[in-house]
């Protein structure tokens, strides 16, 4: 995470579009991001970004794992409709 947080801070630096460009590709939600921003005085901007990205993509890993899992389900179900 530290590592992220000072490659955050770079990008804030010299180069906030494409930290932008970023975070939209991650789906950081923007929202969160801001209120996250603001009451998290303790610590830095990088590193709550750096926090926020990745819980985001532990939740797209969660989120697949499920979707592969309920799709195993199905498979297995010998009267579910197969595309």
């Amino acid at each position: 995470m530290q590592l992220l947080s000072e490659h955050i801070e770079e990008m804030i630096n010299k180069d906030f579009e494409k930290l932008v460009r970023l975070l939209y590709r991650l789906d950081v939600s923007e929202q969160v991001l801001k209120s996250e921003l603001k009451k998290d005085i303790s610590s830095t901007s990088s590193m709550t970004i750096a926090r926020l990205i990745l819980e985001r993509q532990l939740q797209k890993i969660k989120s697949r794992r499920s979707f592969r899992s309920d799709r195993k389900d199905e498979m297995n179900d010998g009267d579910a409709e197969r595309w």
